[in-house]
């Protein structure tokens, strides 16, 4: 979008420049700038180009992979819990088909506004591969992302708590030390004074 943006930015720079060279009668000049005036609006034609295509790409390439493969894929209406399940991501669409046909398990896909959610579930195992249209999070992975949180945090939780209990055997063990070297000076006090009579 900001491609966009810049190139209208320069051709109206471009087309006015252009425009005051051709009416001060600087013919050679106003030939050089007509020319950049035309290669930046090829070059906006260029950018608005790319942003619809990449939005097509996606679209195509998600429409290609849903009807080659329309017996293995099953389409969600809810996104699958993730809750207690190791999630592996896979690089590429064609390694999560490979994984079904080795595992004969169906591609389960939920589809948003920007990303398509392909999944394989296993008993404690969740296969994901994410098809984006820009760079943005699913709801698949943002559900992770909260639960490695809450996994850390509570992984955090259970840190505090051993290195608590650590340092409370610490002080413990050198209180009994101490009530040993005590008793063991009580002892040795009543000896000698055993001794002296």
């Amino acid at each position: 979008m900001k491609k966009v943006l810049v190139s209208i930015i320069f051709v109206l720079i471009s087309f006015i420049v252009t425009l005051l060279l051709f009416m001060s009668k600087l013919t050679s000049f106003s030939i050089i700038a007509g020319g950049v005036f035309v290669c930046s609006i090829l070059y906006f034609f260029r950018c608005v180009i790319d942003i619809f295509d990449k939005n097509s790409s996606y679209e195509k390439k998600l429409n290609k992979f849903l009807r080659d493969y329309d017996a293995i894929v099953v389409e969600c209406e809810n996104m699958p819990d993730v809750k207690g399940k190791n999630i592996l991501f896979v690089k590429n669409i064609s390694d999560l088909v490979d994984a079904e046909l080795e595992l004969r398990k169906p591609i389960y896909y939920y589809k948003e506004e920007k990303t398509c959610t392909f999944v394989i579930s296993l008993n404690d195992e969740l296969l994901v591969h994410v098809m984006k249209k820009e760079q943005t999070k699913s709801m698949l992975e943002k559900s992770i992302k909260r639960e490695r949180i809450v996994k850390d945090k509570s992984l955090e939780d259970t840190i505090v708590a051993e290195k608590a209990k650590e340092i409370i055997c610490k002080v413990n063990i050198e209180e009994n030390i101490e009530n040993k070297k005590i008793d063991d000076l009580l002892e040795a006090t009543r000896q000698i004074e055993v001794l002296d009579f």
